[in-house]
């Protein structure tokens, strides 16, 4: 726990005190501490009484209330997350079912999330995101290479209504765009998540999940039910799902070292403004959804820095870039590069940091 400044007043003014006594060897007449029962009292000029209230401080502040009721409840649901993760990743040679071509993208990645407690039972959820994925196509004629980003924020509330049970809402309003123009409606999207969490058992760390969500992760399905839970259920092994868009079984055999394998689902939509076919609508959409099995390792070098990799493989989801070519009578004919994803490679290494 982070000292206050309070209390390290406390602990000097007793070192200090103590050295005094050393060196002149005599005691105080009238000890702060009673040397038996290690009990404060008044005297030697300080107000002891007032010193212990400032050291109790952070334990009745907002925060260290919170943190005495929740702070357990919250470690164990959701496991290590750094509040702020930068990472780049790369999937190289991939390839549609029944097209000709393939593509490369690189995936530059910004994300922070923090809780911000204003009561004991309650807290704020402030983030954001800023994500680029960088597209080069080879032998894909009626496609250029794209650059597509997607800058969002997240803001939202917590609330315990009881101590076992957890009710969180987010609002997750952001860009998805080219950048390539002036922005216009189609490139906000809204998304949102309304998640409970609840231990049965409060002796056991269990924990069980459910709760709907607004996102593109499905073309036909925006909003969409969650179902999930987190089992811490040894010191060093946990399992924890979110369906339909995470599972994994996390494994850590030390305060350092957290290992991860499991399948994962992303998926969103783009506009994009760039266009080589010549007649063509000049805004179209991109889709992307990626089911992927990985491992990751992540070390933490310190409470507040950690380094991390991951690497795995596409095993499914569909790509869908909107696309024109020429007719053949004049004019031009709708002819989307997409299709199933070939199972493919990837890498992706980062930072995290705690504050």
């Amino acid at each position: 726990m982070r000292t206050s400044p309070n209390r390290a007043l406390f602990v000097g003014a007793l070192s200090i005190a103590t050295l005094a006594t050393t060196l002149t060897g005599q005691s105080p007449a009238r000890p702060d501490v009673d040397p038996e029962t290690g009990a404060l009292s008044a005297g030697s000029g300080l107000d002891s009484a007032a010193l212990l209230r400032a050291a109790q401080d952070d334990e009745y502040s907002v925060i260290g209330m919170y943190e005495r009721l929740h702070g357990e409840f919250l470690r164990n649901s959701i496991g290590f997350r750094p509040d702020l993760k930068l990472q780049f990743g790369m999937q190289h040679d991939a390839d549609f079912d029944d097209e000709v071509g393939q593509f490369d993208f690189n995936e530059y990645r910004g994300e922070f999330l923090t809780r911000a407690p204003v009561d004991p039972d309650t807290h704020l959820i402030l983030g954001g995101n800023v994500g680029l994925r960088a597209y080069r196509f080879d032998n894909v004629p009626i496609v250029g290479d794209e650059d597509l980003w997607e800058v969002s924020g997240e803001f939202g509330v917590g609330r315990f209504f009881q101590e076992n049970l957890l009710v969180e809402a987010t609002f997750r309003p952001g860009l998805y765009s080219d950048f390539d123009g002036t922005l216009k409606s189609d490139d906000w999207q809204f998304f949102g998540r309304v998640l409970a969490t609840y231990q049965p058992d409060p002796d056991q760390r269990l924990y069980l999940k459910g709760g709907i969500e607004v996102s593109q992760v499905f073309e036909d399905t925006p909003i969409y039910p969650l179902l999930g839970i987190s089992w811490q259920f040894t010191d060093a092994w946990r399992f924890d799902a979110l369906l339909p868009l995470e599972t994994a079984f996390r494994f850590t055999p030390s305060a350092e070292w957290i290992f991860s394998a499991g399948l994962s689902l992303d998926g969103d939509e783009y506009h994009r403004r760039s266009n080589i076919t010549v007649g063509a609508p000049t805004s179209r959409t991109v889709r992307t959804q990626e089911v992927r099995a990985f491992f990751d390792a992540t070390y933490r070098t310190s409470d507040e820095l950690s380094v991390f990799g991951r690497i795995g493989s596409t095993i499914a989801g569909e790509n869908s870039f909107e696309a024109y070519r020429p007719g053949v009578g004049g004019g031009v004919v709708r002819d989307d590069f997409d299709g199933a994803v070939n199972p493919v490679l990837f890498f992706e290494v980062g930072v995290g940091v705690n504050f």
